[in-house]
């Protein structure tokens, strides 16, 4: 997945590589997916991957909607209760020494994929309407331009 790091959701610390961490993929607030063992830096853990497809977790985790993207909480952190919004980047990308404990165990849970909310389409909408108010800019400005030769 490339190389994504996180402040804990609860202590606010970085995630270090190795660390114990609970993972939780989010959108609009909601867990789609969960796993929990050592942080690999990756955006995952050791031997498990994400089982939505990885461009919609991209979308999700690049959209600038707090409540979408990747939850991440160090396991010896987690009170249980499950997370909302997604947790902050580590601008560190996670470098130094850990200071959480390693889990003991390496689980992963899929309980739905992606599909797009009415945000999501409402948007999708914006933009093909912005897409093709551009198009017939450029296409009247193309026809000025080709007025303006024949003119000379």
């Amino acid at each position: 997945m490339g190389c994504f790091s996180y402040h804990c959701k609860e202590c606010g610390e970085a995630i270090r590589e190795k660390e114990g961490v609970k993972l939780y993929l989010l959108h609009e607030g909601k867990v789609l997916e969960e796993m929990e063992g050592n942080y690999t830096l990756y955006g995952e853990v050791e031997g498990k991957e994400w089982k939505n497809d990885i461009d919609k977790i991209f979308d999700l985790h690049f959209n600038n909607f707090r409540n979408d993207g990747i939850a991440a909480i160090h396991s010896d952190c987690f009170d249980g209760t499950l997370p909302t919004t997604s947790s902050e980047d580590d601008e560190e990308q996670g470098d130094g020494k850990a200071k959480h404990a390693k889990s003991k165990k390496s689980t992963h849970t899929y309980y739905k994929p992606i599909i797009k909310s009415k945000r999501d389409i409402e948007r999708d909408k914006g933009l093909e309407d912005l897409g093709d108010r551009m198009s017939k800019t450029i296409a009247e400005a193309e026809k000025f331009l080709e007025e303006l030769k024949k003119k000379k």
